[in-house]
């Protein structure tokens, strides 16, 4: 817990586009700048009596802190003393607020509202919120007050790694009073999804975060408040909501480190800043919760930010095979403080191979019976693996692992003797490779050959490669049919995620549902009729399924908490239970104050 941090990624970059303009200056020859020193002594948890409290905001004064709360599982805006006594509610309409921003006078809080959709202000001391856009989250005030900064897209989830912002997200701009939002950056430049905005001190320029999860890819970037001179400021493996400190100095994010853990880090910038003039360095100890979320005092002494941790297990529901109708309650399978995912059938039905991810530790694999039972691990860390499907014979698991230097490629794994064949293709730009039910072909997405995500299928035996699909916004995470004549894929439309399907051989995708929100496929019912997915409705994830003939859906699961996820939906061959990933967010806020001996930042 005491251990100091090496960033993931936290290498200097020089210039790599046409659109970056600048370079740190280790790599470039410029003088490191002066900063601030860091704040110092123990965090304090702030504790709001409730599992799950996340999202701080500290008043300009340093004398007040804004959260959001969960209480009678929704989330609710929350402001209290941080010289003690009883906090005030701020909302209690139960409509999920979420994500405080306070105006630099304190009297204002700009907030997303989840249910409702888009930003509003409040009234500090509480009052009816008026609608300020009718978009976005993640709102930040200019430091003049007159302007608010905020990502296009809203809050999905609030799982302790998930990104600020997934693509399409850009970064927008409002005035206080409202109207018409103006756009700063434009989807695809750069790549990823831009979320998190902060504004430098001077109103001259705004910092946000770049995520592509499924690439393992997040970046800080900052670009003027009209668009132009975007510049890549940082990169790392997984980085989250970037704060410039109040002199302007460094930015603060929290981030996971090359040998495992998160910890906040704080990256030095130049005078001008346009670019980091030293390595990130970490500013808390290393541990397994996920930091997110710093925020400053205007006077930079006090610091807070939220810690999360998501658990998840395998959940397993029974369902009749012909009509797949619920027989029964959902039930864990696992338990433990780590994260069960990825749950997958081997061909006869008896046995589940999942990932297994323990607290600030690598990705594994492991095995248990269909009923939970004679769980035991095949593959351990350090390396990161993941299993994805078995071969016909059930003995064997295709792999996707960095175990040779880094780079990810795909193997044969033999689960009795323990050993790998390395396949002989070239997976290293590849995401989420599923393999055919004969066990000769592989389908997987990549950004190859463009910069949005395609399908792409390739042939074991031939050593080929074939990109399936040529679609502008995204065609991905493709699942094959118990037949393998057919792939289910998910489509982006716009800001909503659809299931497609299309021949193995290639094609355009038909589209099976045209609801608003997220369809995740994962499975096909043995029959071939149905499509298991975890779908987004209403604000939350459940387990669905939608029949391939009518393109009926069907929702079997009933969460309804904002801090729970269902994943990776795997029809067992017999088709009587579909196992799934299950998870729940929790998180409290802490405190660090600079050591009063130490003279303020000039």
């Amino acid at each position: 817990m005491s251990r100091a941090g090496t960033l993931s990624g936290a290498g200097c970059f020089a210039c790599v586009t046409v659109v970056v303009a600048s370079c740190c200056a280790t790599a470039c020859g410029g003088p490191p700048a002066t900063t601030s020193p860091a704040p110092s002594g123990t965090p304090k948890p702030l504790g709001a009596g409730s599992a799950l409290e996340l999202f701080p905001a500290l008043s300009p004064n340093g004398r007040e802190l804004a959260t959001s709360v969960m209480t009678s599982g929704k989330l609710e805006l929350q402001i209290r003393p941080l010289a003690g006594g009883p906090g005030r509610p701020l909302t209690r309409d139960g409509r999920n607020n979420v994500q405080p921003a306070w105006s630099p006078d304190g009297e204002l809080i700009a907030f997303h509202s989840k249910d409702r959709g888009g930003l509003w202000v409040v009234g500090s001391e509480g009052g009816k919120p008026r609608l300020l856009a009718s978009f976005g989250s993640r709102p930040a005030f200019s430091p003049d007050g007159k302007r608010v900064a905020f990502q296009s897209t809203p809050l999905t989830d609030v799982a302790a790694t998930a990104a600020p912002g997934l693509s399409p997200s850009t970064i927008w701009i409002v005035g206080t009073g409202g109207g018409s939002a103006q756009s700063v950056t434009t989807a695809g430049n750069p790549i990823g999804g831009h979320g998190a905005p902060s504004w430098s001190p001077d109103g001259s320029r705004l910092y946000f975060a770049t995520s592509e999860p499924r690439l393992s890819q997040a970046e800080i970037w900052s670009v003027k408040t009209d668009g132009t001179d975007l510049v890549r400021i940082h990169a790392g493996t997984r980085l989250y909501e970037p704060r410039v400190t109040p002199d302007g100095k460094a930015l603060w994010f929290g981030a996971q480190a090359e040998q495992g853990g998160y910890a906040i880090y704080r990256l030095p910038l130049s005078s001008d800043g346009r670019s980091a003039t030293g390595p990130a360095e970490a500013a808390t100890a290393l541990h397994a919760d996920v930091p997110r979320s710093p925020t400053f005092s205007a006077d930079g002494r006090q610091v807070a930010w939220s810690e999360l941790t998501t658990t998840a297990a395998v959940w397993s529901l029974p369902v009749d095979p012909s009509t797949a109708e619920p027989t029964g309650p959902p039930v864990p399978l696992t338990s433990g403080d780590g994260r069960a995912t990825w749950p997958v059938f081997s061909p006869d039905g008896g046995t589940i191979a999942f990932g297994w991810i323990p607290p600030g530790g690598s990705n594994d694999v492991w095995l248990m019976d269909a009923d939970g039972g004679r769980q035991r691990p095949v593959i351990e860390g350090p390396e990161m693996t993941y299993g994805n499907d078995f071969f016909p014979d059930g003995r064997r698991l295709l792999v996707f692992s960095d175990r040779e230097g880094g780079r990810f490629a795909a193997y044969d794994f033999d689960i009795e003797t323990r050993t790998y064949r390395r396949l002989p293709l070239d997976f290293g730009d590849a995401i989420s490779i599923r393999l055919s039910p004969d066990g000769r072909k592989i389908a997987y997405h990549s950004k190859r050959d463009s910069i949005t995500l395609n399908t792409w299928v390739a042939d074991v035996e031939t050593r080929t490669q074939q990109k399936l699909t040529f679609d502008r916004e995204f065609v991905g995470y493709p699942l094959w049919s118990p037949d393998g004549r057919e792939l289910a894929l998910e489509v982006r439309r716009g800001d909503d995620i659809l299931i497609g399907v299309m021949p193995s051989s290639g094609g355009t995708p038909e589209l099976l549902n045209q609801k608003r929100g997220l369809s995740w496929a994962f499975s096909y019912s043995p029959d071939g009729r149905r499509i298991a997915f975890a779908g987004y409705r209403a604000d939350t994830w459940n387990l669905w399924w939608i029949d391939r003939a009518t393109k009926e859906e069907k929702k079997l699961t009933e969460n309804t908490r904002l801090d729970v996820y269902i994943r990776y939906p795997s029809w067992s061959p017999k088709g009587d239970r579909i196992v799934y990933e299950q998870a729940e967010t929790r998180g409290q806020v802490f405190l660090l104050t600079r050591d009063p001996s130490r003279p303020p930042a000039r």
